[in-house]
């Protein structure tokens, strides 16, 4: 229903109370007074909403010629941006391209439309990438226009040489939202820079009435009076050469609580109440009106008798004598205070769902630089220059998690001197502060160093001077296992924001996701690598017996009569045929062992028979190598449930391992005996030992020794890897130890005695 309408009915239901008149029976004068009454209380109510409806009106005409100023400023400095003959671009706090014009577009070697959504670091030379990205980081902080020398690597073509500017663009809080950047040459020179400002001002002015009777003229001013007490407004009148109120509607006492006579006598006292932080404003804009002698609007805050806090918007129309000077200042004011709040809630509510959106723009950027590469070291690097972008970090470093050990590796660095990285290096999981994050599985902060003494001690430790906060936060898969840790330095006593936090999470999930994905892609190449080596070996392994049987089978040609040689063809062929019958099981016991088809046929042995039968399996392939040999086994009688067969393989196979790897001439020792309800068989020898690389992964298959490819000390990499599957099958252990390269290796295998021990048992000795 529009207003019009709504007229009309007011004044049908009028027209129906006169008509009701003569058919009331309350006396004629007292219903009359009634009729007049609501008559003209409805003919008030109508003229208020005219007047609102007409106030309304303009101000939407005012929108929508703001709009179009707007509309066309906005066009204007498109036009400027894109044909602009220097590089400009725009993007977020992270450095991630949001707008470029065509300048930048040729400089960079893209076209703008290209580089959205590109991390402008990625044009950086690689070798400064890692400063720009501190800087970068920088310059929120900072809060001003900053410029350095930057060489830049466009798609196509050579580097070159750049001079860049860049400045903080902040919202209305001060809150810095996103980065402007001029880019030049270093051989160009000029700047060119566009600027435009729009404005459009309405007034509200009141017609003089007219009039040539005099009771008609205080009549129509008596009616002024009393629209003007009754509408939702604060009307007033000022002299425009001393600004003093000649009149102000009493609504101005019941809103803001101060007596009229405060405004008619103090000259000073509208300028008293506005609030301080608009003051300045406000005059300026009323001095701007009569200055110009048009009218004008505003909108700032008033502080009311009771100290609350009021918002206005005033429209002010100014009157002007014949020679154009201003006589004096009309104005109303409104109060917008619930629409301020709305306005303030939208403000926030689109600033939050920004920040999300631009939040989740930069986790998706993030995680397809991710994605670039599958290879460890770039993986561990982009996730530390994340990390340290989101938190605006210019020193920060990546530990690498070993499950195994519990220590802690620096894989990574930015920004920290070489004998901080020295120091770190040899952190590990339970330190000071990892421990706390690895033990809790999440963040660390320390947000004043000097209110936390050995935090401080162990800053210092590092040669890291200057600072004053840190921040430790884990790395954790998706099972809530630690893969690192990232530590970021700061200058200044800081904390990380909520949003910071949430970002990091976030993005730290993508980054464990990468890893071990990195890490999985790593072993199967590892895995790859070493199934090549084992066919390439496999291959030799079979070519020498072959060989062997291929010339021993043309010797026992029936013309041949030599019985000597005869006799000495079949022992090699029977030797070869057992050394590959011995690789063949082997193979097929790994196979069986895989896929979880071989069965143990347990008995109760005695440890040193079996111990033993082994030895002398052994024995003669030691012989030819001349190797000194020691066998100690227990004096009382040890049994052990096993699998005879294979407790004899899982003996010979480290006892071939130690012959392998031992010098002609060289000790091998081997040990079986009792400790509580273990039975341990020892295997040692003097030989080429093993180095802390070589230990890690020694029982993984087709992992091999590196013996200076030598042939002769070659294998197919699985024996070790049989032996852990066995002793593991038997419910034991085995473990490997070594003093280094060149001092020999231990092994030493662990299984459960049996549960019962037969005095009687046979020995073999």
């Amino acid at each position: 229903m529009d207003l019009d309408e709504f007229s009309r009915l007011i004044q049908q239901m009028q027209e129906r109370l006169a008509d009701l008149t003569p058919n009331s029976s309350i006396p004629s004068t007292g219903l009359r007074a009634i009729w007049e009454e609501t008559s003209e209380a409805l003919g008030v109510s109508v003229e208020e909403l005219r007047v609102a409806d007409e106030e309304l009106r303009q101000q939407n005409a005012e929108l929508e010629n703001s709009h179009r100023l707007i509309e066309e400023e906005r066009r204007r400095y498109a036009d400027l941006f894109a044909f602009a003959p220097d590089a400009y671009l725009v993007t977020d706090l992270f450095g991630m391209i949001l707008e470029a014009n065509r300048a930048a577009g040729e400089l960079l070697g893209s076209s703008p439309y290209f580089l959205v959504g590109k991390p402008l670091a990625n044009f950086v030379v690689m070798s400064e990438r890692m400063a720009f990205r501190g800087g970068l980081n920088r310059l929120p902080k900072v809060g001003r226009r900053e410029g350095w020398m930057v060489r830049l690597r466009p798609r196509t073509g050579p580097e070159f040489a750049t001079a860049m500017t860049a400045a903080v663009v902040r919202d209305l809080d001060g809150t810095p939202t996103a980065l402007r950047w001029l880019i030049r040459e270093v051989r160009e020179a000029g700047q060119a820079s566009s600027s435009g400002a729009g404005r459009v001002t309405v007034g509200l002015d009141f017609d003089p009435s007219e009039g040539s009777v005099q009771h008609r003229a205080e009549d129509e001013a008596e009616a002024l009076r009393g629209l003007i007490q009754g509408i939702d407004l604060i009307v007033w009148e000022a002299e425009a050469a001393t600004g003093r109120y000649s009149f102000i509607s009493p609504r101005a006492e019941r809103v803001l609580g101060y007596p009229t006579n405060n405004w008619l006598e103090e000259p000073e006292f509208w300028s008293e109440i506005v609030h301080s932080e608009d003051r300045a404003m406000a005059r300026v804009h009323r001095s701007r009106c009569l200055r110009d002698g048009k009218g004008c609007e505003q909108e700032y805050r008033l502080v009311a008798a009771d100290g609350r806090v009021l918002w206005f918007r005033e429209s002010i129309s100014v009157e002007s004598d014949a020679e154009g000077r201003a006589r004096r200042l009309r104005g109303c004011l409104w109060e917008i205070g619930r629409r301020k709040k709305v306005e303030r809630q939208l403000y926030t509510d689109r600033r939050k769902l920004a920040e999300h959106l631009a939040d989740a723009w930069h986790l998706h950027l993030l995680g397809g630089q991710l994605l670039a590469t599958i290879e460890l070291g770039p993986i561990y690097e982009e996730i530390l220059a994340s990390t340290a972008a989101v938190q605006g970090a210019e020193l920060a470093l990546l530990h690498r998690h070993d499950a195994e050990t519990g220590a802690l590796e620096v894989v990574a660095a930015m920004g920290l001197p070489p004998e901080s990285l020295v120091r770190l290096s040899q952190a590990r999981g339970d330190d000071l502060l990892h421990g706390m994050a690895v033990r809790c599985g999440a963040p660390v902060a320390i947000e004043n160093l000097d209110d936390e003494p050995a935090a401080s001690a162990w800053v210092d430790r590092m040669v890291l001077g200057g600072i004053r906060a840190l921040f430790i936060v884990p790395i954790l898969n998706r099972r809530q296992e630690l893969l690192g840790t990232i530590t970021t330095f700061f200058s200044e006593p800081h904390r990380p924001s909520e949003r910071q936090l949430q970002l990091m999470e976030q993005y730290l999930h993508q980054a464990a996701d990468a890893l071990e994905n990195a890490v999985r892609h790593q072993e199967v190449r590892e895995a790859d690598r070493r199934k090549e080596e084992f066919l390439a070996t496999l291959a030799h392994e079979l070519r020498n017996p072959l060989s062997a049987i291929q010339t021993s089978a043309f010797l026992l040609d029936p013309g041949i009569v030599d019985r000597e040689m005869i006799s000495e063809a079949r022992e090699v062929i029977v030797r070869q045929v057992r050394h590959m019958a011995r690789l063949v099981e082997d193979l097929l016991d790994v196979a069986r062992i895989s896929r979880g088809k071989l069965t143990l046929r347990r008995r109760r042995v005695d440890l040193a028979e079996s111990v033993s039968r082994a030895v002398d399996r052994v024995r003669p392939r030691a012989a030819e190598r001349s190797h000194e040999w020691t066998l100690a086994l227990p004096a009382e009688p040890v049994m052990v449930d096993v699998d005879p067969t294979r407790f004899e393989q899982i003996v010979t196979n480290l006892l071939d391992n130690a012959t392998k790897y031992t010098d002609p001439g060289g000790r091998i020792e081997v040990a079986s005996r009792r400790e509580g309800e273990t039975a341990v068989v020892e295997v040692r020898d003097n030989g080429i030992g093993l180095s802390p690389e070589a230990l890690n992964g020694l029982f993984e298959l087709f992992r091999q020794v590196d013996s200076g490819h030598d042939r002769s000390r070659s294998g197919l990499g699985i024996g070790l890897a049989l032996v852990k599957s066995l002793v593991e099958l038997h419910g034991g252990t085995v473990v490997a130890q070594s003093d280094g390269s060149g001092r020999g290796s231990q092994f030493i295998v662990r299984l459960p005695v049996a549960a019962r021990e037969a005095a009687d048992s046979p020995r073999h000795r």
